[in-house]
C-alpha cells in the first residue's frame, strides 16, 4: 500500500528588522547615513520652493486634477496636506504645471536603511527630489540634471515624521512619474513549487545506505525573482510515497557554495547568508534503509532584495 509522507513545517513571516548586512547591497550604491548637520536650513531653499513649501496652494481642486491629470493625490501642494498611506508603494502621479509641488509624508525608524527614488521622469522634464525632516527647519536634496532619476539611498539619525516632494525645476507633463518611498529591504517568496523530481531509493537493507543522483533547479534565469535577492529561508519538503523509509538525509548545494546536509524531517536547509537566489541548485538524497520509499520534494524559498528602480516592478 502506498504511504503519502505528510509536509508538516509552518511557514513564518521574515522579520523586517533581520540585520542588514553590507554585503546584500548592489554594486555601485551606498547607503549614507544623515544626521541633522546633513540638513539645510529652509533658509537656503529657493523662494519658488518655499513658498509652496509654507502653503502654496495649487488652482487645482481634487476633481480638477483627477480630470484633467489622472492624478488622484492632489491637492497635495504643501506639507499640511501631504499625501499619507503611501509607504513602501510605488506612486505614478503627475507634475500637471510648473508651479505644481507634490508632497508625501511617512514615518521614519532610526538607523534603518530608506531608498527614496524618483524615477521614469517623462521626457524633456526635470524634476528635483526633497527631503524635508522631521520638524520641517531643513531639508536634504542631491540634484541631477534633465530626466536623470534621482535616488537617496540613506538612513536617519532620528525616528518621526518625514516628507519627501517632487518639484519641476523646468517642465511638466500629463506623462507620470514614479516614485517610491520606504525601507531599503523588501521580502518575498518563490511559494510552494513543485519541480516533479522523484527520487526512487527502490529496496534499502538495513545497515545499507543508498544515495540518488542529484537533480538541478536553475533559477539563474527565473524573471520572477529580482536580481540580487538574498536567501532567508530555504524550505524542502520531504514528501514522498511508497513504503517506510530510515536515516532518511537531503542535500542541498548552491552553485556559488558548499552542500548543506539537513535531516529528513527538517524542512529548513540552512543556506548561509547573503546567498543569491538566482543561481543553480542541485538536490539529492540519501536513505539507510527504504521499502520503495519515493521521495518527490517540493522547495520554498523566502528571500529580501534591495529596492531600486529596477526591483521596484516586484513590490
Amino acid at each position: 500500500m502506498a504511504l503519502v509522507v505528510a509536509l508538516s513545517c509552518i511557514i513564518m513571516p521574515v522579520s523586517a528588522e533581520e540585520k542588514t548586512d553590507i554585503n546584500d547591497i548592489p554594486e555601485g550604491v551606498e547607503i549614507k547615513h544623515l544626521s541633522e548637520k546633513d540638513f539645510r536650513p529652509i533658509s537656503q531653499l529657493e523662494p519658488r520652493v518655499a513658498a509652496k513649501l509654507n502653503g502654496f496652494r495649487n488652482s487645482l481642486s481634487k476633481e480638477a486634477a483627477i480630470a484633467n491629470t489622472g492624478d488622484q493625490y492632489e491637492p497635495n501642494d504643501s506639507i499640511a496636506e501631504a499625501t499619507t498611506g503611501m509607504q513602501g508603494k510605488v506612486i505614478q502621479a503627475t507634475i500637471h504645471s510648473e508651479t505644481d509641488m507634490d508632497f508625501y509624508r511617512f514615518e521614519v525608524t532610526a538607523n534603518e536603511p530608506l531608498s527614496i527614488l524618483l524615477f521614469r521622469i517623462p521626457s524633456g522634464c526635470d524634476y528635483d527630489l526633497y527631503l524635508f525632516n522631521h520638524d520641517q527647519t531643513g531639508w536634504y536634496t542631491d540634484f541631477q540634471d534633465g530626466s536623470t532619476s534621482e535616488e537617496f539611498y540613506i538612513s536617519l539619525d532620528k525616528s518621526g515624521t518625514y516628507y519627501v516632494a517632487v518639484d519641476s525645476h523646468s517642465g511638466c507633463s500629463s506623462s507620470p512619474y514614479s516614485l517610491y518611498f520606504g525601507n531599503s529591504y523588501m521580502y518575498g517568496s518563490t511559494g510552494w513549487v513543485n519541480p516533479n523530481f522523484s527520487f526512487a531509493f527502490g529496496s534499502v537493507p538495513r545497515g545499507t545506505t543508498k544515495t540518488s543522483l542529484s537533480k538541478n533547479i536553475n533559477l539563474t534565469y527565473d524573471a520572477s525573482i529580482p536580481n540580487g535577492a538574498v536567501v532567508t529561508t530555504f524550505y524542502l519538503s520531504k514528501e514522498g510515497t511508497g513504503g517506510d523509509y530510515g536515516g532518511f538525509y537531503k542535500y542541498l548545494k548552491p552553485d556559488s557554495g558548499n552542500t548543506i546536509k539537513q535531516l529528513g524531517g527538517a524542512p529548513v536547509m540552512t543556506v548561509p547568508s547573503n546567498t543569491l537566489v538566482k543561481q543553480n541548485w542541485q538536490i539529492w538524497g540519501s536513505v539507510e534503509y527504504s521499502n520503495y520509499f519515493t521521495w518527490e520534494p517540493r522547495y520554498f524559498i523566502q528571500y529580501k532584495f534591495f529596492v531600486t528602480p529596477l526591483t521596484t516592478r516586484f513590490l
